[in-house]
């Protein structure tokens, strides 16, 4: 439908909450390609606020991947955008998040 419409900003916002709940399953392979062609395409859309949150959902893969390096830098990009947008509930959030599974 979304398609139809030529809705791009909930196509991206779709595939994002689809890689989310993949994500959730504990599918990471999958999970990560959903997540990265929403990062994709909501960059190209100027999505911040989503951008943030599918870098942060990049930075929890990553994390149980073990590759602390890589769930860094997205987490990093998570917070400076979710700064930038003066989200401090999110800030919090993503804090506690992320420090709890590290």
């Amino acid at each position: 439908m979304r398609e139809e419409l030529g809705d791009r900003q909930g196509i991206a916002t779709s595939i994002g909450c689809l890689g989310e709940n993949e994500l959730g399953r504990g599918n990471l392979d999958q999970a990560e390609a959903l997540l990265t062609e929403a990062l994709e395409k909501m960059e190209e859309l100027g999505m911040k606020k989503n951008i943030a949150e599918t870098n942060f959902d990049l930075a929890q893969l990553w994390q149980r991947r073990g590759d602390g390096e890589k769930a860094q830098h997205h987490y990093e990009i998570a917070r400076d955008l979710y700064q930038q947008l003066g989200a401090a509930k999110d800030l919090e959030r993503i804090e506690k998040e992320f420090t709890s599974e590290g």
